[in-house]
């Protein structure tokens, strides 16, 4: 709660009976109803103080839900780092495959254009145009 408002509060409260007192004593009824109004003033003061103090409790400080935010947000940018890192993991492997697989075909591909014995195979095509002697 706000402390400092609630003393504030009460100490105007107390000078308000203390100036009641006063105009009692003698017999002035203005300095009496200055009394009361500085005495309704200090409990005002006091009841917006509870106020504030309910609304902090509820809310909390700002600062504090800033840096509350600021954490929640900087969890979640880390989260998305990893994850990018995972994909970005997942995307070279699967190019490490696919570059491996079209080593393979490339290979096959070169061992198919020259090997004589493979029907279809242009060397082949050849040879048997041009036999060799």
């Amino acid at each position: 709660m706000a402390v400092k408002g609630k003393v504030k509060g009460k100490a105007e409260q107390l000078n308000g009976k203390v100036e009641q007192a006063a105009g009692k004593a003698t017999g002035s009824e203005e300095t009496q109803a200055r009394g009361k109004v500085r005495e309704a003033r200090g409990q005002a003061r006091e009841k917006v103080s509870d106020v504030k103090g309910k609304v902090k409790e509820q809310v909390g400080e700002p600062r504090e839900k800033r840096a509350e935010m600021k954490g929640k947000v900087q969890a979640g940018v880390d989260d998305a780092r990893q994850t990018m890192a995972e994909i970005k993991r997942t995307v070279q492997a699967g190019a490490d495959e696919a570059g491996q697989k079209i080593a393979e075909m490339k290979d096959k591909v070169q061992n198919w254009l020259g090997d004589p014995k493979v029907k279809g195979s242009p060397r082949r095509r050849t040879e048997r145009r041009h036999p060799s002697k």
